[in-house]
């Protein structure tokens, strides 16, 4: 969504408060950036915004939504990590496997992992 909103020159209306002089120009631009993003975003997200009278306040209120749920995955994800064992019966390409796909997913979510910490938990795990 952000790269659509530069892309559409709207950017510098979402990052910035509503100037207390706001003339018709900026309206004009914080209801289409204000449309730009509601038709973005998913129908279920539509009640985090459904408050907001600009495109910053609509922005911060899905950023804020936004980082809750990272945050909740993230620590989702370093629980999965750390409990993760292999089974004296189980298959260590699908543990490693399965490892990896976590680290995947916490570095998608901006969690990078350095690679030592990656072998000390294929170590920890066996």
């Amino acid at each position: 969504m952000e790269l659509l909103l530069i892309k559409e020159d709207l950017w510098d209306i979402v990052q910035k408060p509503k100037p207390e002089n706001a003339n018709d120009a900026w309206n004009k631009l914080d209801g289409k950036a204000r449309a730009t993003m509601g038709l973005m975003i998913e129908d279920n997200q539509l009640q985090h915004i459904k408050r907001e009278v600009t495109a910053k306040g609509m922005w911060d209120a899905l950023r804020k939504y936004h980082e809750k749920s990272t945050l909740t995955s993230k620590v989702f994800l370093l629980k999965r990590l750390c409990s993760l064992k292999l089974s004296e019966t189980g298959d260590m390409e699908e543990h490693i496997n399965n490892l990896l796909n976590l680290v995947d997913k916490l570095t998608a979510l901006g969690e990078t992992l350095g690679d030592h910490l990656v072998v000390a938990f294929q170590k920890v795990m066996k």
